[in-house]
């Protein structure tokens, strides 16, 4: 190996040998306490990807004799003598950077080693490697190395050294022990069916001195008086002082690779940024920068020590990777590249191998973001965030409250931002077949994406973003079949595009009504049939009733008055109740047929649509002459019925209306919940008592307590039972039963 004072390219059984006229000595590689612990071996996505990888060019360089040997570039450390001045002394090498690799590489030559049945004297080395950050790791590694040791690989590896006596469970816990299990696994599953001879072939290229496949630069920091500033310009992937310009790094590398392949030079001639990457970072660093610079994060401006804490870099990475993932699900074979670390995109995506298509795709970039950089207001050319406006509202759904989905580009963005996202890119890419159209396709777009929340999952992107192109660039809602937008609303889309063709001037006031925020372009729960029936001033109407700070409370016994508007969602009855987006999520949603005939009818009956008009329909409801006083009588009738916030109740028997639960939460029973009329009792009877768990009403002085059942009332005391039978007609009360109860109770000298 070439050695040039302290720095010298070797091989792993390099940097542990012994050889004639060498200035350097390495007795033993150290992992000091200062490091991490070993985590290559982790389990998640990002890392088994990262794993893989690296692994991958390993075992590619060890295929065969002709292979391209692998160079891990630099890495990083300093020396130290164990024992100065003593006959006994060693020179350990503390790696500052290169941990990762080297651990890897310890793993790959030990279970070579073990497979091939290389002598213990020819492989003794490997002793000389081991961990300092916990005991139990450092006892891990003396157990592999020990002489004594000789797997028979009858198990798959990491389960048979688990099973060995000298591993104690508890070294289960230690992360690098954990980390270099899984490591071992995967070269096992590898290497795990080749013979004594093929290993003894990849031991002999992993340590053959003069023809080893995998290399590394070593570098001695200290002895060359090298401070960490210089080490972090010569590091393995170049100029990595921030994530951002090891990002911009990367991708000079790629562009630079793919380049210089579509012009035909020579790999050696790679080296050199290309032309074309030349441009496209001198981009990254003005116009693009410049680009992102209005959405920064403007607090710091004058604070000199964290002027550059502004967030610009995060967001044009982000950006970057964003529109990477998002090209990465529409690529059959790179789908699973999506969520990995943008970093770990780039080569999967600009690629020697398809030079051209991956040169093409740059260009797609550079246009892409040029065209922001161009259009710099091309969002709030067409997006709001006003509710009812004939922009198209997305209506605050950005974590930063802006209607600019670069300026979310720094964080993680949800599917149905990101397939918004992916829109724009459509429009920077077509502009000139797309611009025309694009206001209404992304109106379309927005009333899809809104009222498809159960389909907007990562593993539905393909489909989805195949059906975003087709809304996007050729106005087209015949998709195919796949878990894709929710049918219902596509639907609805073609239903309404349809019908604007014949009644253009009323357009706009259906747009409106789309960008109503407890609809979100689902205007189902106000048009049912897009024929000649529909009431189009109704959809003013709704908008006036339902009116930022509307009485939720008051609409919901109105609606009542008219009829049992309820959406039925399994075993859950929903109103709407006192919160909003129960409303929009749970009560106006696709699938709902319930509610539109109820609303629509007390459409009919307002103009102004106040609350003295919803009153009047209240109480021309209640001042009816009824035989029978059914559920819905109650409901609007006492205030006490409708307590909970959540606007939803439990019927466990649709046979028996009167006995229902009123819960407070919308989902569940672990929340509060009661009796409603129990409930609204306890605020008739003074000082008496009712829990918040369908709990019986304690009256006052806690002597009785009272049950409301179908068609009875059950007091309870401590020593008697009585039971109070309600007048009923064909199962339905002839009495106000609240009202009547209330007179029995009085009567008999249980309530004052």
């Amino acid at each position: 190996m070439s050695t040039n004072n302290f720095a010298w390219i070797t091989s792993f059984k390099g940097l542990l040998t012994k050889k004639e006229n060498d200035d350097i000595i390495v007795d033993q590689i150290l992992i000091p306490k200062i490091q991490r612990d070993y985590a290559q071996g982790r389990n998640d996505y990002k890392t088994r990807r990262i794993r893989n990888r690296f692994l991958e060019s390993l075992f590619d360089a060890l295929q065969n004799d002709t292979s391209k040997a692998e160079e891990l570039d630099f890495i990083y450390g300093e020396r130290q003598e164990s024992h100065p001045g003593m006959r006994a002394s060693k020179w350990w090498f503390n790696p500052l950077d290169g941990q990762q690799r080297l651990t890897t590489l310890f793993l790959l030559h030990w279970y070579v080693s073990k497979k091939a049945q290389v002598p213990d004297a020819e492989c003794n080395f490997l002793s000389n490697f081991t961990y300092d950050t916990r005991e139990s790791s450092k006892l891990f590694c003396a157990e592999l190395t020990s002489c004594d040791y000789h797997p028979d690989f009858s198990l798959p590896i990491d389960e048979q050294i688990m099973d060995e006596s000298w591993f104690p469970e508890s070294w289960k816990d230690d992360p690098t022990i954990a980390s270099m299990l899984t490591m071992l696994r995967t070269i096992d599953d590898k290497y795990r069916n080749l013979d004594k001879e093929s290993m003894s072939d990849i031991w002999r290229r992993l340590t053959d001195p003069g023809h080893e496949k995998i290399l590394f630069h070593c570098l001695l920091v200290g002895e060359m008086g090298m401070t960490d500033s210089i080490y972090v310009k010569m590091n393995s992937r170049g100029k990595q002082l921030t994530n951002f310009e090891h990002f911009k790094a990367e991708l000079e590398k790629a562009i630079t690779i793919v380049e210089n392949t579509v012009k035909g030079k020579k790999e050696d001639q790679d080296s050199e940024i290309g032309e074309y990457a030349q441009i496209f970072s001198r981009k990254i660093d003005t116009v693009w920068t410049d680009l992102m610079w209005s959405y920064r994060n403007k607090k710091h401006d004058f604070d000199k020590s964290r002027y550059m804490s502004n967030g610009v870099d995060e967001m044009l990475i982000g950006l970057i990777s964003k529109y990477f993932t998002l090209l990465c699900y529409r690529i059959p074979e790179h789908v699973a590249d999506a969520e990995i670390d943008p970093i770990e995109q780039i080569p999967f995506l600009i690629d020697k191998a398809n030079a051209e298509d991956s040169l093409a795709m740059v260009q797609n970039l550079e246009k892409t973001l040029d065209f922001f950089y161009n259009n710099k207001s091309i969002f709030s050319e067409y997006l709001t965030n006003n509710e009812c406006d004939i922009l198209t509202s997305v209506g605050g759904d950005l974590p930063s409250g802006s209607i600019a989905y670069l300026r979310s580009c720094g964080n993680k963005m949800s599917v149905r931002n990101l397939i918004m996202l992916y829109a724009f890119f459509l429009l920077a890419t077509h502009e000139e077949e797309v611009r025309p159209y694009f206001s209404d396709r992304m109106r379309i777009l927005r009333n899809l994406a809104w009222n498809s929340t159960d389909s907007l999952r990562e593993a539905n992107m393909p489909t989805l973003l195949e059906q975003v192109e087709s809304v996007i660039v050729k106005g087209d809602l015949d998709f195919g079949v796949g878990p894709g937008f929710n049918g219902l609303q596509v639907k609805q889309e073609k239903e309404k595009q349809k019908w604007f063709e014949s009644h253009p001037a009323e357009k706009d006031r259906i747009i409106r009504l789309e960008n109503h925020r407890l609809l979100c372009g689902n205007v189902n729960p106000v048009f049912s049939e897009w024929d000649d029936t529909v009431k189009i001033q109704n959809a003013d109407k709704f908008i006036k009733l339902f009116k930022s700070e509307c009485n939720f409370e008051l609409i919901e016994a109105a609606l009542l008055s008219i009829g049992d508007y309820a959406y039925r969602n399994r075993w859950r009855t929903i109103f709407g109740g006192k919160q909003e987006w129960i409303w929009r999520d749970e009560l106006f949603v696709l699938g709902n047929q319930a509610t539109q005939p109820v609303l629509s009818t007390l459409l009919d009956k307002l103009s102004e649509c106040d609350e003295s008009e919803l009153n009047t329909v209240i109480n021309d409801y209640l001042s009816l002459e009824r035989e029978v006083f059914d559920w819905r009588y109650y409901f609007v009738k006492h205030r006490g019925m409708r307590h909970g916030k959540s606007g939803v109740y439990w019927w466990h028997d649709r046979n028996y209306p009167y006995e229902v639960i009123m819960m407070d939460t919308p989902k569940s029973l672990k929340g509060y919940h009661w009796n409603p009329f129990l409930f609204t009792l306890s605020k008739k009877i003074n000082n008496s008592k009712i829990e918040n768990y369908k709990s019986p009403l304690s009256l006052p002085g806690e002597k009785f307590s009272l049950r409301c059942f179908n068609s009875q009332y059950v007091l309870e005391g401590a020593s008697e039972k009585i039971t109070f039978d309600i007048p009923q007609e064909g199962g339905l009360d002839k009495i106000d039963r609240i009202d009547w109860i209330l007179s029995v109770l009085k009567e008999k000298g249980y309530i004052a």
